[in-house]
Parts: structure tokens; sequence; C-alpha cells
């Protein structure tokens, strides 16, 4: 800054921009990895597109038989908004520690730093395996359903071909990359509408020879199933809690789309976005899906019964629906490559993608003691692809093999193995945000100097939100495979699936908690300083309680007007705040004073 004296009169405030949290990492927990880059040209387009797309796989159809069949259609609907409710708590929580300390790749810094390291090793291999098995899930979904359409036994075959285009996709870095992920992804969202839509027209008679369903099955044979001929509010309760553990499988992922749009400019306006575009998923295409299918067919309808025993992962409400119109060959086709070729491809990649950058990420961050993986997971070839983590984790989908010995029964159990497996390996991914944010929490609590009225984003109805889905989490969790505990039920299978990702998490934990001694990071032990994106001085202005960036309610223009009108002064739109990099403030004259303990990369150079 000039210190001549005409220019004495004003105080320049600069703000040097932090692009990830690795910027202001001690040497020991940053790696300069000269292995080659990623060259993926991605487009905010390209991302939103793939964070929805990638996250909508065949839980949203497979998976909904049997869940319309345990709970019934409210069971199934209210199973649907309790799990959003969750998710929101999360992405909203990951949202704010994401704005303030921008991390790009997995989130293990956040467990380490508020939490514990050791959580941070169980988190990043736990994330690992959420993927990996979701892969394996998916894989044995596809040899299923195309028993449904084939003569003879060719599930491996099927599983083969979606396997190898998955990896081929993946190897595939660059443009051609993320247009292929692009189209799968848009054409993927187009058939999820488009069958929700045909669903509508079908409740509502519009097909030849089909007359009107309506709320015909919510009558008979009712909203809500008895879990095993339980009778009365018992054995609906357990019949909706039995849908939670269902429903958990199909959002797998959804943290995605808040690391996507990390990477991107401009992330202070793009996550909210982002947030909000969570929102909109779970209402249209998961709450909306699932009320078209608790109409279309009742949840004691032989084919759904049929879903818990040869094909459940085929049996899904709207392929039911739609071959009860006998239309021939031509739908037969149509349900086969919508249900496998664009559902599947384009999630696998997507999980195939993510799982080898979460292994990236576990090399990348150290602690005191080294990575936290192999270094050959960091090997990238020339295009960028992460072929090491590709291979690994698509040889964890081959368990999917499993599947195809003996009868397509076993090859339903197997899956629904799997899919319970990756639904709890999710929950506690999610369960470890939501612990890591309620630690910052109240870490910023603690801290003098940092005030979450500054920050751009408030995740809202806090702590409470969070407390909400942390507690729901653990329920979950610990219960969700309560029934081999009643009379006459027990299923050793079932109760290895129902905890072993639990059981792994734990190990995890408890391994690296005493191997490397770590320890708990107590509250006014939290570093809130190292790789921070401060704000522009004027949007951590606090107006009579309210953030500039929102004056009151809503940030739109006219309401800027009338609130700089009855303050008689006049300055930037709250809209254009975020835009600004760097302000000059008159000392002599301006109310805005930098405070105190301002952070030492904001204060007057």
């Amino acid at each position: 800054m000039d210190s001549s004296p005409e220019n004495n009169s004003s105080l320049q405030l600069e703000v040097p921009r932090i692009d990830s949290i690795d910027a202001g990492l001690p040497a020991r927990r940053r790696r300069n990895v000269r292995v080659g880059q990623s060259k993926e040209h991605f487009h905010p387009c390209h991302i939103y597109m793939m964070a929805i797309g990638g996250t909508l796989g065949t839980g949203l159809f497979s998976g909904s038989g049997e869940a319309l069949r345990d709970g019934g259609p409210i069971g199934l609907i209210l199973g649907h908004i309790v799990m959003g409710l969750i998710v929101y708590s999360m992405i909203a929580a990951l949202g704010e520690m994401v704005i303030v300390f921008p991390v790009k790749g997995p989130l293990i810094e956040y467990p380490a730093r508020f939490v514990d390291p050791a959580l941070a090793f169980a988190f990043g291999w736990n994330y690992w395996y959420s993927f990996a098995i979701t892969l394996t899930t998916e894989i044995t979904a596809a040899g299923i359903m195309s028993s449904l359409y084939t003569t003879g036994n060719y599930m491996g075959f099927w599983m083969l071909c979606v396997l190898g285009a998955s990896i081929a996709v993946n190897l595939c870095r660059g443009r051609w990359f993320t247009k292929l992920e692009f189209c799968f992804a848009a054409t993927k969202i187009a058939t999820v509408a488009g069958a929700i839509l045909l669903g509508i027209v079908y409740i509502s008679g519009g097909f030849p020879k089909q007359d009107r369903i309506g709320f015909r099955y919510w009558i008979d044979p009712g909203p809500f199933n008895q879990f095993d001929d339980i009778p009365g509010p018992q054995g609906r309760f357990l019949a909706f809690w039995s849908v939670l553990g269902h429903v958990a499988f199909t959002h797998q992922g959804t943290e995605i789309i808040v690391l996507a749009a990390i990477e991107t400019e401009n992330l202070r306006k793009k996550i909210p976005k982002a947030i909000q575009a969570v929102i909109y998923r779970i209402s249209i295409f998961y709450v909306g899906s699932m009320t078209v299918a608790g109409l279309l067919v009742a949840h004691n309808y032989t084919a759904l019964e049929y879903a818990g025993g040869a094909g459940g992962a085929a049996a899904s409400p709207f392929m039911i629906a739609f071959y009860s119109l006998n239309y021939g060959d031509t739908t037969d086709l149509v349900v086969e490559l919508t249900a496998v070729i664009i559902s599947l491809i384009p999630v696998l990649s997507s999980h195939l993608y993510a799982g080898s950058e979460v292994l990236f990420s576990l090399y990348y961050y150290e602690n005191e003691t080294g990575p936290l993986a192999p270094r050959c997971f960091s090997r990238r070839a020339r295009n960028g692809a992460l072929f090491v983590g590709i291979g690994i984790t698509a040889v964890f989908g081959l368990l999917a093999y499993i599947s195809t010995k003996g009868s397509l029964q076993r090859a339903n159990e197997v899956y629904e193995h799997f899919s319970r497996m990756s639904s709890i390996s999710v929950l506690m991914t999610w369960w470890s945000i939501l612990l890591t944010y309620i630690r910052f929490y109240h870490g910023v609590s603690k801290k003098v100097g940092i005030d979450r009225n500054m920050f751009v984003y408030k995740a809202p109805y806090q702590p409470w939100l969070s407390y909400f889905g942390f507690a729901m989490i653990t329920l979950i969790v610990i219960f969700n495979g309560f029934e081999v505990f009643l009379r006459g039920e027990w299923s050793t299978s079932k109760f290895i699936s129902a905890y072993i990702s639990l059981l792994i998490f734990t190990l995890c934990f408890i391994w690296w908690k005493i191997s490397q001694r770590t320890r708990f990071v107590k509250l006014d032990q939290m570093d809130f300083e190292t790789g921070r994106s401060e704000l522009n001085p004027l949007q951590g202005v606090v107006e009579e309680g309210k953030n500039v960036n929102s004056v009151g309610k809503s940030n739109s223009f006219l309401q800027w007007v009338r609130e700089a009108r009855k303050s008689g002064t006049s300055g930037t739109p709250p809209s254009q705040l975020d835009e600004i990099p760097l302000q000059t403030h008159d000392a002599s004259s301006s109310t805005l004073r930098p405070p105190t303990d301002c952070p030492a990369h904001l204060r007057p150079l």
C-alpha cells in the first residue's frame, strides 16, 4: 500500500483469495503430488447435472417395490420425507463448513480439525467403502433386471457390460468424460421425469383400455401396512421404520453436489444454490415419484410379494404398472434400456469417479505419521484418470458375481444384503458430517472474534436441525436390523448385513485411535484460522443483528431499496456484494472499522 500523505485518509483491506483449505495447511499435511493432474473441463451446468443425475440410482425404482410392500403408500412417502429432512440437515451443515473452509475433494480435513484425527481416518475409508459397496449393489441390480428380459442365465454378462462401460467412461477423461456424464445424467433425469408423468397419466386412466385408478389403493387395502402382521399402531410404526433403511440407499451421494459446487467460481453463491437444488430434487424426484408409485400399485399386490422373493431388484411399481398395459415387446425394450443402461451406467461411473477421488484424497491428506493410504492411489494416467483408484474400486464391484450362483431368489437376497450394507455406510458418512458440524458450531460459539452472523451462509435452525439429523441417524443405524430380533425371525445373514458396515467404521476408528494415539480436539484447541476463506469486509458487517447479505428475509433488489430509503443511504445491492474482490474505505468518515481482533490475513497492510 502506498504510504504517501494523500493516501493516508483511506484504509485499504486486501483479502487474499484462498481456493482451497490446502493453501493454509502446514507442510506435513500438504502433499505436492507430481503424478499428473486431472484434466476434466467442468462447467457449472456439467457439475450440477452430474451431481443430481449421478445420485439417482436404481434404488429410486428397484428399491421402491420392497419399501412399498413393507410400509404401504403413506409409510413410503413418510419415509422419504423423514429421510429428506435428515439429508437436508446434513447438506445444510456441510454447506456452512465448506464456505468457511473450502476444501477441494472429499471431506477428510473437517473431522480431523474439529473432532479427532481417528474419525477422519474412519470417515475417509468408510466414504470410499460406501461408494464401492453401492457400486456392487447397482451391478447386482443390473444382473437381476437383465434376467427378466433374456432367456437363460446371462446375469454375469450384463454385469460385465455395465461395469466395463462405466470403467471406459472413467478412463476417458477430459472433455469427453464431462460430455458423456452430462448426456447420461440429462437422459436419466428426463427418463425419471417421464416415468412420473406417465404414472400420473396411468393413475388418471389416460391409456386405452385402462380405467381411472385415483386413490383406489389408499382405500383398499389401505394407506399403511402392518409389519409382520403385528396389529395396531405398533405394527404401522415398525412398517414405517423398516422403510427408512430402504430409502437411505436411494439418497447415496447427495453430498456430492456441495463438493461439486466447490469446483466452480464464486462458491459463496453456488453452494446455497446447490443446497436449494437438493431440496428440489428430494421434493420432485423422491417424494413426488414415491407418491405416484404408491398410487400405481396396492401394497399387497402379488408382484410386490414377488419383490421379496425372486426379483425384488426389478419389481418396481412403475414396471408393474407399465407391464399391465400389455403393449408387447416395445414396452419391454424401453423398460430394459431405461432401467439397465440409462440408469446404471451414469450411476456406476459416478461411483467409480468418486471412489477413485476419495482414495487419492486419503493419500493427499496426511497427519503427523504420514498419509492415510498408499502412494499408488495417487497415480494418474496422462489424461488425468486415477487408474489405480478406479481399478481398486471396480475390483470391489466384482463381489456382485456372488449373486450369479443359484436362483433368482438367492440373487435378490444378495441384492438386499448389499443394499442394506450400502445404506448403513451412507448413514455413517452423514453421521460423521453432522457430528463434525456440531463440534464446529460449538467451537465457533466459543471462539473470540468469530461470529456466525458474519458468514455468507448460515445453516438454518442450528444446532437443533443437526441434533435432529444426528439423533435420527444414530437410531436408524442401531435399530436397522430390528426384525431379526423378533420371535422366530432370526437370520444370521441379515444380522451381519445390518451391522457389518457399522463394525467396519468402528474398527477403523479404534485402530487408528490406538495405533496413532490421536487426541480428541477440545473446543478451545480448534483451528479456525488455517485455510479460512474470509469474507469481504462488507459481507461480514452485522447491522441491527442482520447479515447485510440477507436484508430482512429476502435478498431482492426491491427489499434493498426499501431499506436504503429508510436509512437515507445508498450502497451496493445485496446481490452484488459478493462480486466485490476488494474494497477501500475512508478511515476518516466511514463508520466501518476493522475489528481489533481481525485475523492476520485481513489486517491492514
